[in-house]
């Protein structure tokens, strides 16, 4: 509803409680959930504290929340995106996707191979940018999921556009159903 500090204060109350009441599952939950909003009100530095508590809390518990420790270094690579410190988001990209099983390959996986997508698009590096959204392509078509095959859609095109490349983008977003047949002007 707009109301980002009632947010912030709810999913706070939420990590004190699950703190106190050890159940580790809300706490990483509610932290994660934090992390987010403080990103997206431009609170870099104290979600990154979130975030790197976590994962010295989740460290604690080896093997227990493996999942979410990815999750959680997705999250950190973030803010380094948004820093602009492509370095330390690629290491942390990598480790959000590292010492998973091929049979355990989930939404994460796929968007982290998104997310290094676009820091190599951001580097001008568009060969490894290419790797990994065909990375990202095989993992949406094993996932039998529309949602994965409509970001990567999206995806391709926007950054068809940042190469200028507009016929390829209005081919990624017809394929998706997203734009009619009707050729683009160049």
């Amino acid at each position: 509803n707009g109301e980002v500090n009632q947010a912030i204060q709810a999913l706070e109350d939420a990590v004190q409680a699950s703190q106190k009441s050890g159940n580790g599952f809300v706490m990483v939950i509610a932290r994660g959930e934090l992390g987010d909003i403080l990103i997206d009100n431009g609170q870099l530095t104290r979600a990154m504290e979130i975030f790197e508590q976590t994962i010295r809390l989740l460290s604690s518990i080896p093997g227990k929340f493996f999942s979410v420790e990815k999750i959680t270094c997705k999250q950190i690579a973030e803010i380094f995106l948004a820093r602009n410190q492509l370095a330390e988001a690629e290491q942390y990209l990598k480790k959000s996707i590292e010492g998973i099983p091929e049979w355990n390959v989930s939404f994460n996986d796929f968007d982290t191979h998104l997310r290094l997508a676009h820091l190599y698009q951001c580097q001008g590096d568009f060969q490894h940018a290419d790797q990994e959204l065909e990375i990202a392509r095989q993992l949406s078509f094993s996932s039998h999921s529309r949602l994965d095959d409509l970001i990567l859609g999206v995806s391709e095109a926007r950054w068809a556009l940042l190469r200028g490349q507009t016929l390829p983008a209005q081919k990624f977003l017809q394929k998706i159903g997203v734009v009619e047949n009707a050729p683009f002007q160049d």
